[in-house]
């Protein structure tokens, strides 16, 4: 299972979000968030978190809105 946080919080869906999932290799998923068309409220630490039965690893990076 995969989960998407920004600033620690679960992220819910919104119109301009989109999550993406595809699975590739064997027991391998590749996962995607995009934000189309992003604004200054979308600024902050992103976590992707994955979770299953052998353990879980999260990823996190800095989004930052220039214009």
């Amino acid at each position: 299972m995969i989960k998407w946080f920004k600033e620690g919080a679960e992220m819910q869906p919104k119109p301009n979000v989109h999550y993406y999932e595809k699975p590739y290799d064997t027991n391998k998923i590749w996962s995607k968030l995009e934000i189309d068309p992003a604004t200054m409220g979308d600024q902050g630490i992103y976590a992707c978190v994955a979770n299953n039965q052998y353990g879980v690893m999260a990823k996190n990076f800095k989004a930052e809105y220039v214009y």
